[in-house]
């Protein structure tokens, strides 16, 4: 896909994106809601992976690139929240071209009614320690938004988090939780963001991942009360 060189260029913007009025416990309840059900479906769903692993840095050989991609690819920090049951239902945001065409609020409401479906299907079955939504509020870095709209899908991010990101600058799909406005002063033409949540071993790679993306399509943000706080 073809990007033109005005992108590069980011609207100078507020960093809070506060909701107001009536609205406030409907959009705080929302965002809690629909993290419950991201850290759930981890919790049933996502096979388990290896912490240790996550944590060793990837060795990538050489200088060329082309010889990276199978390597990125397979990587366990590309893998581990990437579980193959949620795949299908988040194509509209793991392929570039669909970017700009999707109306990604309808396609992320689809993509949460799957995820509810594989759910409650699971059963009460464990595959990872229950992770409280509580604490996860509280906790520094434990959550980040994409602009999908904003991305350049250069790659960066996708080699320098050791494939965490892809190569569009999608974090995993297991860690979407819910799209969101983007802050005020921000064109409608960029569409919302997404939030998402950051497990404890993703923090390393997710900043290294910031720090080489020109677009600054990737963001550290707070919840609070009911509101996304832009880093």
């Amino acid at each position: 896909m073809t990007t033109s060189s005005t992108r590069w260029i980011r609207p100078v913007r507020s960093r809070v994106c506060r909701p107001r009025g009536s609205g406030v416990l409907q959009r705080r309840m929302s965002i809690l809601s629909a993290l419950e059900e991201c850290l759930l479906y981890i919790r049933r769903c996502v096979p388990p992976f290896d912490e240790a692993a996550l944590l060793r840095s990837l060795q990538l050989p050489g200088s060329d690139p082309s010889l990276w991609g199978s390597i990125l690819d397979d990587a366990p920090a590309a893998t581990a929240l990437r579980s193959r049951a949620l795949q299908p239902f988040a194509q509209v945001l793991s392929g570039y071209p669909s970017f700009m065409a999707a109306d990604l609020n309808t396609e992320l409401a689809q993509f949460r009614a799957a995820r509810q479906r594989l759910t409650v299907a699971a059963g009460d079955s464990g595959q990872h320690p229950d992770v409280i939504v509580a604490h996860e509020v509280r906790r520094a870095f434990a959550f980040m938004v994409v602009e999908p709209a904003a991305s350049l899908s250069d790659g960066a991010a996708h080699v320098a988090s050791d494939g965490y990101f892809a190569e569009n600058n999608m974090p995993p799909w297991d860690t979407w939780v819910t799209p969101v406005p983007s802050p005020p002063g921000t064109s409608s033409d960029w569409g919302p963001a997404l939030l998402c949540w950051v497990p404890l071993w993703a923090r390393e790679r997710i900043e290294a991942g910031i720090a080489v993306n020109p677009e600054q399509c990737l963001h550290w943000v707070r919840i609070q009360d009911g509101a996304v706080d832009w880093e």
